[in-house]
């Protein structure tokens, strides 16, 4: 592996590490500048030389060139300025403290070779083995961040392929290798690297995919576009949440398995790639059913498992139109991360005695698990009662004569935890506005339970902080400051005089 290398302009990077590798290259991260990598070309995937080669270089600056003209996009990691000729790479701008989230789609811990004790710090990549227990497999899920950061993650991603589609560009390659995501399990930071192949649709030079993420009519051989890159997003997703093949079912036994045509896949993979087997949980054809991994009826809400219906059943299969746009995804993702709710969940195996904390007498590590559906997915014993939060759109329809009619269309619907005795609950702007805010503003409606001198009352005040919004609270045919029941409750938001928003809470 090369030790340093210069770009066009005579600056010098150190390279530290290899950060990860595909078939188009190599990606390395510099010493004392966490601001950027290296992409470059290698001769060989273990010694990792960048290739040299005056020829291979022009070709290569041509698309390096072609990729720059695209345009910028947030959280891509761009091309910024290519290798000192005849160094057949570029250095493109990236963040520090990511990982491809491929490394948290197999269940792996790591575990003291001695003591055979699950540990966190100092960790040695030896140590980490595959999960062997179903606490071990529990933890191995939540200790990145959980079902909570995945969506969150997700969501980022599909906003970027969202913002791409705009533009009519597309991506082409879409796998876990090439997205990464914040190792801090708190941060949700994502970014899209390797854009050798980003183009517009017109301009895509294809077919172009990784094996396992393409959509089928690019395995048969069409080019790539928007829609194949919503396929792939969709196979993408769904592996990272629910770890596991959207299409690795029963249909598999029916399947012999063998080389065909010097190919190292089977018949079965064929038969996926090429969008012959239905999908695991498809609605209308259950001949591919699965009775091992995760259940998306456990962790989803109907609305993402919806999403993966459209994409994955017979039509969208077949159909690439028919596959949902990358901002209903987004929009869908926000909604289920905000409607999540926490648990906690505990390791008691002796496994996991290096992790206790013995200050406070303890025999169990725990972690603070979030979920979306009614039931704790990983304990099946928390179930939540929770608020349906109705938020409609109000259009005003005036005929000739001056006659006004207001019609509410549902726009998305959330969830609250009605279990606890919430002090506050929140609206954001994205909820209510049903659009990408410049701001993102959590707290942008509050529903605030009343104080009394000795208790807190079971009374809900309304607040807004926007000037340009007003909030004003049915209650039985009366505008309330104050509303006694959520549910007997109609909530309507004014812009600037006008009503845009229709809000109603039941119970499930």
């Amino acid at each position: 592996m090369n030790t340093s290398v210069k770009d066009e302009n005579g600056n010098i990077y150190y390279i530290a590490d290899k950060l990860g590798s595909g078939g188009q290259g190599c990606v390395f991260t510099v010493r004392d500048n966490d601001s950027v990598v290296i992409k470059a070309l290698v001769n060989d995937d273990e010694k990792l030389d960048i290739i040299q080669d005056e020829e291979k270089y022009l070709a290569y600056q041509q698309n390096v060139r072609r990729i720059m003209a695209v345009g910028e996009f947030e959280n891509t990691a761009v091309p910024y300025v290519m290798l000192e000729k005849p160094y057949c790479g570029y250095v493109m701008l990236f963040m520090n403290g990511l990982q491809s989230i491929d490394k948290l789609m197999l269940p792996f811990v790591y575990k003291d070779k001695s003591t055979g004790k699950i540990y966190i710090k100092n960790v040695d990549k030896s140590d980490r083995v595959a999960t062997k227990t179903k606490e071990e497999f529990d933890f191995a899920y939540n200790y990145n961040g959980g079902l909570i950061k995945r969506i969150k993650c997700l969501a980022k991603l599909a906003k970027i392929l969202a913002k791409f589609q705009d533009k009519d560009v597309v991506y082409c390659d879409i796998s876990p290798n090439n997205v990464y995501i914040s190792k801090n399990p708190e941060s949700y930071e994502t970014w899209l690297i390797d854009l050798d192949n980003l183009a517009h649709s017109s301009e895509v030079r294809g077919p172009i995919g990784t094996p396992g993420y393409m959509a089928p009519e690019v395995v048969k051989g069409a080019s790539n576009s928007i829609y194949s890159d919503r396929y792939s997003f969709a196979l993408v997703a769904y592996r990272f949440l629910m770890m596991k093949e959207p299409f690795l079912g029963k249909a598999q036994d029916d399947f012999d398995s063998w080389e065909t045509d010097g190919s190292d896949d089977d018949a079965f993979d064929e038969a996926v790639a090429n969008g012959e087997i239905a999908w695991i949980w498809e609605k209308d054809d259950d001949s591919n059913r699965s009775s091992t991994g995760l259940n998306p009826y456990d962790f989803l809400n109907d609305k993402l498992i919806d999403l993966f219906e459209k994409t994955f059943n017979a039509e969208g299969r077949k159909n690439p139109s028919s596959r949902p746009s990358m901002w209903k995804w987004y929009d869908e993702l926000v909604k289920a991360s905000e409607s999540a709710f926490i648990a906690e969940i505990k390791f008691s195996e002796p496994s996991f005695s290096a992790l206790i904390n013995d200050e406070h007498n303890k025999k169990y590590f725990y972690q603070n698990v979030g979920f979306i559906s009614s039931v704790e997915p990983f304990q099946k014993e928390i179930t939540i009662k929770k608020y349906i939060v109705n938020i409609k759109h109000v259009v005003e329809l005036s005929d000739e004569e001056g006659n006004v009619e207001f019609i509410a269309e549902e726009d998305k619907i959330i969830y609250w935890d009605s279990n606890k005795d919430v002090y506050k609950y929140y609206l954001s702007n994205y909820d209510v506005m049903n659009r990408i805010p410049n701001k993102y503003i959590k707290d942008f409606i509050v529903f605030s339970k009343q104080e009394k001198l000795f208790s807190r009352s079971n009374e809900f005040s309304i607040s807004c902080p926007s000037k340009d919004y007003e909030v004003i609270a049915i209650e039985d045919n009366c505008v309330v400051k104050t509303i006694n029941d959520l549910t007997k409750a109609t909530i309507y938001v004014k812009c600037f005089g006008k009503i845009i928003k229709k809000i109603t809470i039941e119970k499930e």
